[in-house]
């Protein structure tokens, strides 16, 4: 009996030590996790490769709670000339061996968007597997088996039109709610009933919310900001972007933002931990720093500043310590990674070597797992101020447009190419 404590502390230490990956963005909604114990760097052959998947094209992250991994897919006619239905297909696997455990496929759709296959992660709370699809099709399925629960057809239903990459925007499940901001005519941003997916709230584009009747690429995550709970949201189009808060209870708006403008806002926005908020994205919209303060129930919104010096186009940045890591990379901008300390003004960047392009990455264990987004190359980066430090490197994927953001849980990173998804072992050794 005598190893019998220290055994139990060392599996106490590892459990705390993982955490779920539910939703876009992971368990904080800033891709970042508090996982400890990951490796600092690998052999020259890279992480050990625990299994794969082949899931086809797309771009959606899966989410993973427990043992149980949620994915999704895109099934179109094959062959030159076909034409006729789509299938979105949900799948469930075990996070631990790839195993299938349920597969459900929906018919919807016959467009063609160009980029072929899936858009957007799933969100899992309370048992239930929310997922949108290309088209617009928001699908509630049970966790457990697949079986589909409910759908709704957000541009349908709101009278929104779909962007023209596809929707590429995923659900923020909250409590016993389900929200979106579908930018129609009807809603700008709703909440719909988590168990029947009856509409509960809507803000419309007339209660001051700015944008138009398209759909943005843009998905609603959760902040806490003075101590209330509230739904971060950047809706508008070319017309006119707004950042706005909202009370996930109501859809009340509590503050808004409009000096910045980004007619495809994709990143979502950064909270900062203490009311300050920091808002990126490309073509030529460059990134703000917003402060929002409380006083009694009112919110109030003032601009810091606006800068040139990061344009990212698809990932939300990090935040470690007094410092700014994004990737400002997108259709004209070649930055590579940027740091930036919190006046906006630039530290250092690494333009073409190393170039990242659009790969996603995650901030785990105080280190940066980056994806390049042109060759499927992975890397560990240590984020400081003092320069670019890439300490390991490795390649367990393939071809170009790796653009889909990491997943990490219970040690491992789940990232995905256009033919696979592959699960790597970052536990150290």
């Amino acid at each position: 009996m005598k190893h019998a404590i220290p055994v139990l502390v060392l599996l106490f230490a590892v459990a705390v030590s993982a955490a779920d990956w539910p939703h876009y963005l992971g368990p904080n909604h800033d891709n970042t996790s508090s996982e400890t114990g990951l490796a600092a760097s690998w052999p020259a052959e890279g992480p050990p490769k625990l299994w794969e998947f082949e899931l086809g094209p797309g771009f959606a992250s899966p989410a993973v709670v427990g043992d149980r991994l949620y994915a999704v897919r895109r099934i179109q006619p094959r062959g030159e000339g076909a034409t006729g239905p789509q299938q979105d297909v949900i799948l469930c696997l075990n996070a631990l061996t790839g195993e299938p455990i349920w597969t459900t496929e929906v018919e919807s759709g016959t467009r063609d968007y160009g980029y072929p296959g899936s858009r957007t992660s799933p969100s899992v709370k309370d048992g239930r597997v929310f997922v949108i699809g290309p088209a617009g099709e928001l699908y509630a399925l049970a966790a457990a088996d697949g079986t589909l629960l409910w759908r709704r057809n957000l541009l349908a239903d709101f009278q929104s039109k779909s962007p023209g990459w596809a929707v590429g925007q995923s659900p923020l499940a909250w409590e016993d709610l389900v929200i979106c901001t579908p930018m129609g005519r009807k809603a700008a941003v709703v909440a719909l009933a988590a168990d029947t997916g009856k509409t509960v709230w809507e803000t419309k584009i007339d209660d001051k919310v700015v944008g138009g009747d398209m759909m943005t690429y843009n998905s609603p995550i959760l902040a806490t900001i003075h101590g209330v709970e509230q739904v971060l949201a950047i809706t508008g189009n070319r017309e006119g972007t707004q950042v706005g808060g909202y009370d996930p209870k109501t859809g009340k708006n509590l503050w808004s933002y409009n000096g910045w403008h980004c007619h495809i806002p994709i990143p979502a926005p950064l909270h900062l931990g203490d009311g300050r908020v920091f808002i990126t994205g490309e073509y030529g919209a460059g990134s703000a720093m917003i402060r929002v303060t409380k006083q009694g129930d009112a919110f109030a919104v003032e601009e810091l500043y606006k800068t040139q010096n990061l344009e990212s186009q698809i990932h939300q940045p990090f935040l470690v310590g007094d410092h700014l890591y994004a990737n400002s990379n997108g259709n004209k901008r070649r930055d590579g990674f940027v740091c930036l300390d919190l006046e906006g003004n630039i530290v250092w960047r690494t333009e073409r070597n190393p170039n990242f392009e659009r790969g996603g990455m995650i901030l785990a264990d105080g280190r940066i797992y980056a994806v390049n987004g042109n060759n499927g190359t992975l890397a560990i980066i240590e984020p400081s101020p003092e320069g670019f430090k890439q300490v390991a490197e490795a390649k367990p994927l393939g071809g170009k447009t790796v653009w889909t953001p990491p997943v990490l849980s219970n040690g491992r990173l789940y990232i995905r190419d256009q033919q696979k998804l592959v699960c790597l072992d970052l536990r150290a050794k």
